[in-house]
């Protein structure tokens, strides 16, 4: 998949796979292209060439509501997204587990 703004390309034709079960951290330096990659996997920007596909499901054209209610789901990350917001091992408030396949 190929991704950026305007002009400018961002992403060159990245290749992602998670499967079932995995937990993946997305790690990179400030401009590397984490958030242009999550935005494109939503659908709030669209790729420029390539495929964006969940649970055999072609998600390319969706609309973001769309990927959502196909069970991709993103939230910020923060101290307290780590411990819980409201209290030890719970869940803050507002939290939206994610929906995978199966």
């Amino acid at each position: 998949m190929s991704s950026g703004y305007g002009q400018v390309q961002i992403l060159w034709d990245v290749s992602l796979e998670v499967k079932h079960g995995e937990i993946v951290a997305l790690i990179g330096a400030n401009g590397a292209g984490k958030t242009t990659l999550l935005l494109t996997l939503s659908q709030l920007i669209k790729p420029r060439s390539g495929s964006v596909r969940f649970a055999g499901r072609d998600l390319t054209r969706a609309r973001p509501e769309d990927v959502v209610g196909a069970g991709i789901v993103q939230r910020a990350a923060g101290p307290a997204s780590l411990r819980g917001a409201d209290g030890p091992g719970e869940p803050a408030s507002g939290d939206v587990p994610a929906a995978g396949p199966g």
